[in-house]
């Protein structure tokens, strides 16, 4: 098994897939069977924990246990970066939503900025930060808010204007397996190990809500119902360790 499995924000054809053998697929036309297409790209040495395409659409950062992340151009199958400064694993790996910055994480528990027009690293958010592994990142839409979850049951928020942590979360007391803004950035999504689905508001960085479930959540996204923006057309989907996917809307808080 590998992880990351991210559809492309350009191009609703085209899946990308990562793999325990370090490769990674981009898939065409995945639900025509009989003109899918498959390109792999290669050069990670060991498993592939995350994918995040940049909002172009064109290329895709890829996050693997072999202390890289490494950024690939989607069209011509060239990788462009290969980018070494963690000291594990790198587990998680986020765009900023104009394409300028990435933010990578891993079981070294530094979350690391890079430049993406240069390639190189630009700042290590740190101090007073995570204890354990870093496993989620997200980028708020304001651009300057990036939310990180951890094996320390950590969910904290931080500025990258000013390089600090300006809030940390109780929203869960086990391992956070995903964090994700709505597209608004008015509120962030983030699930655990121990069970919960937690809603928590970017105004004031209080857990409004929770949703309880009997075993861990592995994974989460969010979407709109008919293209709307409203909160209460919101849907969140989740995959447990029970073998589930569920379903949830914001109407139930």
């Amino acid at each position: 098994p590998g992880s990351g499995l991210p559809w492309s924000p350009t191009a609703a054809s085209i899946l990308a897939t990562g793999g325990s053998d370090g490769t990674l697929n981009i898939v065409a036309n995945p639900l025509d069977a009989s003109s899918a297409g498959i390109t792999p790209l290669t050069g990670h040495l060991a498993r592939i924990n995350d994918l995040c395409f940049h909002p172009l659409g064109r290329f895709v950062a890829s996050a693997s246990a072999d202390l890289s992340w490494r950024l690939w151009d989607v069209e011509t199958a060239q990788e462009l970066y290969y980018q070494e400064g963690h000291t594990d694993s790198v587990n998680t790996v986020s765009i900023h939503p104009d394409g300028s910055l990435l933010a990578s994480a891993g079981n070294d528990s530094v979350v690391k900025l890079w430049d993406l027009r240069s390639g190189k690293s630009v700042m290590d958010l740190h101090e007073d930060g995570h204890i354990k592994s870093v496993h989620a990142l997200d980028w708020r839409s304001n651009g300057y808010h990036l939310a990180s979850g951890g094996a320390d049951a950590q969910l904290l928020l931080w500025d990258v204007r000013m390089g600090k942590k300006v809030a940390s979360v109780l929203a869960h007391d086990k391992l956070i397996s995903n964090v994700q803004f709505s597209l608004s950035g008015e509120f962030l999504v983030s699930t655990g190990y121990d069970g919960v689905l937690s809603l928590t508001a970017s105004d004031s960085w209080i857990v409004f809500h929770k949703f309880k479930t009997l075993d861990k959540i592995m994974a989460c996204d969010l979407f709109h119902r008919n293209g709307s923006n409203d909160y209460k057309d919101l849907n969140i989907v989740t995959g447990g360790w029970d073998r589930s996917v569920k379903l949830y809307n914001t109407n139930d808080t």
